[in-house]
C-alpha cells in the first residue's frame, strides 16, 4: 500500500506544482501588473520593482495552494483514470476512499502549509510592500496628501472630513471642507477653511488658522463667518490626522489575533458602520477558509478526475477554471449576505467549503459503486 500512496502522490505533485506557477502568475498579471509598472513610471529601480514581487507572493499563492490543488487532482487522477490504472486498483482490493487517501494527506499537508503562509509570512511580507510603495510615491510626488475620511460614532456617520492637501510633518489641512450630519445623517452644516492645524491630542482638538466660514442647510442663506476660533455649533473633529489619514485596513496585513483586536476595539467604541465590522467579522473567518479550501479542493479534484473514458487535459484546465469562478462568485455572495446581516459571518465563510465538501462525499460514494 506505501507503493500505492506513492504512485497517487507523486501523480499529483507535478500538477500541483505547475499550477501553482500557472496559477500565481496569472493572478500576479490580473492584479499586481498595472501596480508595479506604476512604479516603473514612477522612477523605481528594476531592482526595487523585483524586490515588490518577491514581497507580493505569498499574498498570492495562499490563494493559489488550494487552486492548485483542484487542477493537480483533476489531471493526475485524469490520467490515472485515462491509463486505467484506478481500474488496476480497484480490481486489487483498493476502494475509492483508499485511493483518495493520499489526497487527503497531502490536501491536509498544504491546508496547514497555506495557514502558517496566512498567518506568519503574508502580515509581514504585504506591510512590507506597502510601505516600499508607499515610499516609492512620496519621492515621485511631492505634493501634498489628500484626505477624505468618514467619522463614525455610534455606527452612525457623525461628519466627513476632506482636505485637498495634508502636510503630515505641521499636520496641518489644507482648503478643508468639513461636513456634520443630523441623526438622521442628512447634511446639517458645512464648515469652510484655508487652514486646518491639529492642535492637541488627548482628546484631538483642531483650530482654524486664517479664517472661514460656516453654512448651514437648515438654514439656506445663512453663513457665518468666523476667524481662528473653531465656530460654535460646528462638532469638533475628535481624530488625530494619522487617524483621519488611515485607509479601509488591509486583511492581508493583519493576523487572526490582530483582526480580533480590531473587531473587539470597534465594538466597544462603535465607531464602524455594522456592514463594516460584519465584513471585518467576515475577513477573520476567512483565515481559517482559505487554507480549509486547499482540503476541498484537493479531494474535489480527485473525486471529479475518476472518470471511465479518455479525455484530454484540456477538460480539467476548463473544469477546474469554471469551478475555481464558481467558487468566486459564491464567496462575494456570501460576503454581501454577511455583511447585510442575513447570514452570520462564519457562516458565509465555510458555506463555499461545506458545498464542496457534500459534493465531494455524493460524487465519491457514487463512483465506489
Amino acid at each position: 500500500m506505501r507503493k500505492l500512496d506513492r504512485l497517487i502522490v507523486l501523480e499529483i505533485v507535478g500538477p500541483w506544482f505547475f499550477g501553482l506557477g500557472m496559477f500565481t502568475a496569472l493572478i500576479m498579471a490580473a492584479t499586481y501588473l498595472d501596480r508595479l509598472v506604476g512604479y516603473i513610471a514612477d522612477g523605481a529601480s528594476v531592482l526595487v520593482v523585483f524586490q515588490l514581487m518577491a514581497l507580493m507572493l505569498p499574498a498570492i499563492v495562499v490563494k493559489t495552494f488550494p487552486m492548485s490543488l483542484l487542477l493537480s487532482g483533476l489531471l493526475g487522477f485524469g490520467r490515472l483514470s485515462s491509463d486505467s490504472e484506478l481500474v488496476a486498483m480497484r480490481a486489487g482490493g483498493a476502494s475509492l476512499y483508499r485511493i483518495v487517501g493520499p489526497v487527503f494527506a497531502f490536501s491536509l499537508f498544504v491546508t496547514g502549509l497555506t495557514l502558517f503562509f496566512n498567518e506568519m509570512v503574508v502580515p509581514a511580507s504585504t506591510r512590507k510592500m506597502l510601505e516600499l510603495g508607499d515610499d516609492i510615491s512620496r519621492r515621485a510626488d511631492t505634493s501634498h496628501l489628500s484626505v477624505a475620511s468618514p467619522v463614525i460614532e455610534k455606527q452612525r456617520l457623525v461628519m466627513v472630513v476632506a482636505a485637498a492637501s495634508v502636510d503630515p510633518v505641521s499636520k496641518t489641512m489644507h482648503n478643508v471642507v468639513v461636513t456634520s450630519f443630523d441623526k438622521d445623517e442628512k447634511a446639517s452644516m458645512v464648515l469652510e477653511a484655508k487652514e486646518v492645524e491639529f492642535a492637541q491630542l488627548n482628546p484631538p482638538s483642531w483650530r482654524v488658522k486664517g479664517g472661514g466660514r460656516l453654512i448651514s442647510w437648515n438654514r439656506p442663506g445663512m453663513v457665518i463667518h468666523f476667524t481662528d476660533a473653531w465656530p460654535k455649533g460646528m462638532p469638533t473633529v475628535n481624530r488625530s490626522l494619522s487617524e483621519l489619514l488611515m485607509a479601509k485596513p488591509d486583511q492581508d496585513t493583519m493576523t487572526m489575533a490582530q483582526l480580533q483586536a480590531m473587531i473587539a476595539r470597534h465594538e466597544l467604541h462603535q465607531d464602524v458602520k455594522i456592514e463594516q465590522l460584519n465584513d471585518y467579522k467576515y475577513w477573520y473567518w476567512n483565515k481559517w477558509a482559505t487554507p480549509l479550501a486547499a482540503l476541498c479542493f484537493g479531494c474535489l479534484g480527485a473525486v471529479l478526475g475518476i472518470r471511465n473514458h479518455r479525455t484530454g487535459t484540456a477538460a480539467g484546465f476548463a473544469l477546474s477554471i469554471g469551478i475555481i469562478f464558481g467558487y468566486m462568485l459564491l464567496t462575494r455572495f456570501m460576503n454581501q449576505w454577511a455583511m447585510r446581516g442575513i447570514m452570520p459571518s462564519w457562516a458565509a465563510s465555510f458555506a463555499p467549503l461545506l458545498v464542496g465538501a457534500i459534493a465531494t462525499i455524493v460524487i465519491l460514494e457514487r463512483r465506489n459503486r
